[in-house]
C-alpha cells in the first residue's frame, strides 16, 4: 500500500496543494520542501500537456511525493496515459452519480477490479517487472482514486457515490457546488452560502465514514478546511502554487514600501 494510503487509513490529516499553471518538472520538489505532503495537478482547468505532467511525476517519484491528477475527462485514453506515466492516483471532477466513478475504476485498475490496459515496460512500473501478476496486484492496491462533489445532484446522491467499489475517497469542491446550488437565481448571501457549505461538508463526511473511505476538501479558505476536519475530513488541498506565489509577492512588496520613506 502507498504511504499516502497508509496515512489516510490510519486516520492522519494530509495537507497538499494544487498545481494550476506553473509548468516546471521541479515543482513537486519545491512544494514538498515547503511542507506539502501531496499535490494535485489540475488538468481539468489547467493547460498542462501530457509531457509536462509526465515530467513532474518523474521528479515527484524520485522524492516520493504523491501526485494526484485531476483529469479533464473519463475516457479510457486519458486515464490510461496518466496512470502509465506513474501518477499516484486520479481525481474525478464534477461527480454527479456513481456511473462517473465506475468508469474510472474500470480503466484505472487491473483485473479483477477493473480492465486497465497492460503495458508494463513503462515508467509506472520502473521498466522492470519480474512478476507481472504481483506488480498488477500492487498497482491496484497503491493507486488512489478520488471523486469530487461539486454539484447539487452529486451531493444528493453522495451515498450511492461513496458506495462505488474501488474508490478511496471523495473531496468537496465548494466553489462549483455553491454555483450549482444557487442556479440561475440571485447570488447567495455569505450566511446562506456558509450554511450550505457546512451542511455539505457534514453530509459528505458522514457518507464517507459510512462507506469506510476518506473525505476531504479543496479550498483556499482555511476556515472551510477547519470545518472539514471537525467533520472527520482528512485529505486537505489548500490554495495553489499561483495563489501562494502571489500572496508572498504581495506581502513582501508591502513591507518593501517602507523603504520609500528612507529615501
Amino acid at each position: 500500500m502507498s504511504a499516502l494510503k497508509d496515512r489516510l487509513k490510519s486516520g492522519e490529516i494530509v495537507i497538499g496543494t494544487m498545481a494550476v499553471e506553473f509548468n516546471t518538472p521541479n515543482l513537486p520538489r519545491m512544494l514538498q520542501i515547503s511542507g506539502f505532503e501531496y499535490m494535485i495537478v489540475d488538468c481539468e482547468h489547467g493547460y498542462f500537456d501530457y509531457a509536462s505532467v509526465a515530467q513532474m511525476i518523474a521528479v515527484a517519484k524520485g522524492w516520493r511525493m504523491p501526485v494526484i491528477v485531476r483529469i479533464p475527462d473519463t475516457s479510457r485514453t486519458c486515464i490510461l496515459k496518466y496512470m502509465d506515466m506513474g501518477a499516484s492516483g486520479l481525481l474525478v471532477p464534477m461527480v454527479s452519480g456513481p456511473e462517473d466513478l465506475q468508469r474510472v475504476v474500470e480503466y484505472a485498475k487491473y483485473r479483477p477490479i477493473g480492465k486497465r490496459g497492460v503495458a508494463l515496460n513503462r515508467t509506472h512500473a520502473g521498466y522492470e517487472v519480474p512478476d507481472a501478476e504481483a506488480y498488477m496486484r500492487q498497482a491496484n492496491d497503491e493507486t488512489i482514486l478520488l471523486g469530487q462533489i461539486e454539484t447539487a445532484e452529486g451531493l444528493e446522491r453522495v451515498d450511492e457515490i461513496c458506495a462505488v467499489s474501488g474508490i478511496d475517497g471523495m473531496l468537496l469542491g465548494p466553489n462549483d457546488l455553491l454555483q450549482d446550488m444557487q442556479g440561475d437565481g440571485d447570488t447567495l448571501s455569505t450566511e446562506v452560502a456558509t450554511a450550505h457549505l457546512n451542511g455539505a461538508i457534514s453530509k459528505l463526511g458522514k457518507a464517507a465514514h459510512r462507506h469506510a473511505i476518506c473525505s476531504g476538501i479543496i479550498s483556499s479558505d482555511q476556515t472551510l478546511l477547519k470545518t472539514g476536519v471537525e467533520h472527520g475530513m482528512q485529505l486537505l488541498s489548500w490554495s495553489s502554487e499561483v495563489r501562494l506565489m502571489m500572496a508572498q509577492a504581495s506581502n513582501g512588496l508591502r513591507q518593501l514600501e517602507e523603504l520609500r520613506h528612507l529615501h
